[in-house]
């Protein structure tokens, strides 16, 4: 790769180059469909399109391109610092130079130098796993039928469903609000996120009969038009099962209709259960952990919880290593404390960079990661109790 060429930020007087760049990477059928996917991704900040990297061509053509979105996890009543890798794109001309690996390790140094504790993004596990992404975070998918949900008898009396409008932004983010695991929004992208994206439509709802509650929904159809997939459904859960009769009621052609969900013991989850004709736990998308002690004490309420209610009440410490950072764990029966200090005596762990998401965050390697350790049997309860740790990025946050 030629010295020359350096990674710089994206002005905002070159966002339709861009775009033009991205379409013909992404939907080369499509003029201008990223943007209109995509339009909250694309904000902008003295004069530059925040967090859009790029490496040019002497004659100043784009030559590769990689964003680093904001996607800060909200964890109970604590925040994780998280940003979202997304519009990853090379030139054909230009594949297999390093430009790529160039973008990528300059976010690593971006994450770093701004102290972001993760990251996360929805490409292929074994092109990024060389440089510490890995799969992770877990998600429940549930089908819902026409005959799940009884629509030839339901009735949806007294459901007042209305179509996506910016004065529901502020009943909208209230209900986000109420999510333990969810990301954070700014109030100023809801319009983009909920009313400007082509392909997404949402609708707000309001149940004047059951729990008199309300909720949105974000969702798309499918390119046959048989099936729905819902990218957000936040707010009361039966209000949300009535909407989702409704949208039966309004596509006579669609057969189902999918709903992602955050994976956590709530009556809500228990209340898509029942209504529900399958459900699934799948993977969320490829977690990188750049700062471990970070990332574990944002977590210290989940984990907390996880102890009192497995009953666990021994006082522990565990250290854990990755490259040349130290994160210890430590328990004394009734509160976590996470610090950046090496305890002496505690048995530690030295982890690769996928293998601290391997142990923190993937629901089906959890156990295997911790049989990799010759760790003591108190210390595989412990870590048995509190892993893996649960985050929620609803589909419509993607990036």
């Amino acid at each position: 790769m030629s010295n020359e060429l350096e990674v710089v930020i994206v002005k905002q007087t070159e966002r339709k180059k861009l775009i033009a760049f991205l379409d013909a990477i992404f939907r080369p059928k499509t003029p201008g469909a990223m943007y209109k996917e995509y339009t909250h991704m694309y904000r902008t900040e003295n004069g530059m399109l925040k967090d859009n990297y790029a490496m040019y061509s002497p004659s100043h053509e784009f030559l590769a391109h990689i964003g680093l979105y904001p996607l800060d996890l909200r964890i109970g009543s604590k925040t994780v610092t998280c940003r979202g890798i997304g519009a990853v794109a090379t030139h054909p001309s230009t594949r297999g130079k390093g430009y790529m690996t160039a973008l990528l390790n300059h976010c690593i140094d971006e994450m770093t130098l701004r102290g972001v504790a993760m990251s996360i993004l929805w490409g292929e596990r074994l092109r990024y796993s060389h440089y510490g992404w890995e799969t992770g975070g877990r998600v429940v998918s549930y089908s819902f039928t026409r005959r799940s949900l009884d629509i030839d008898r339901q009735s949806i009396k007294g459901l007042k469903v209305s179509k996506y409008n910016p004065k529901f932004n502020p009943k909208m983010e209230a209900l986000h609000n109420t999510r333990q695991l969810r990301v954070l929004r700014q109030s100023e992208d809801y319009t983009k996120q909920f009313g400007q994206r082509i392909h997404l439509k949402t609708v707000y709802a309001e149940n004047n009969t059951h729990s008199r509650g309300s909720a949105y929904i974000n969702y798309r159809e499918s390119k046959d038009s048989s099936n729905i997939n819902v990218y957000d459904a936040a707010g009361d859960s039966m209000t949300v099962i009535q909407t989702l009769r409704w949208l039966f009621k309004k596509y006579k052609h669609v057969n189902s209709i999918v709903v992602k969900r955050q994976f956590t013991v709530h009556e809500d989850n228990r209340c898509f259960i029942d209504y529900a004709a399958d459900w699934g736990v799948h993977s969320l998308g490829k977690v990188r952990i750049n700062d471990l002690t970070a990332v574990l004490e944002g977590f210290i309420p989940q984990i907390e919880q996880r102890l009192r209610t497995a009953g666990f009440s021994s006082k522990v410490s565990v250290n854990f290593r990755i490259d040349n950072e130290i994160t210890s764990l430590c328990y004394n029966g009734k509160n976590v404390v996470v610090t950046r200090k090496n305890i002496p005596g505690a048995e530690t762990l030295t982890l690769t960079r996928c293998g601290a998401v391997r142990l923190v965050f993937n629901y089906t390697s959890t156990a295997h990661e911790l049989c990799r350790y010759r760790i003591s049997s108190q210390i595989y309860k412990f870590l048995s109790i509190i892993f893996p740790l649960d985050f929620y990025i609803a589909s419509s946050d993607f990036v």
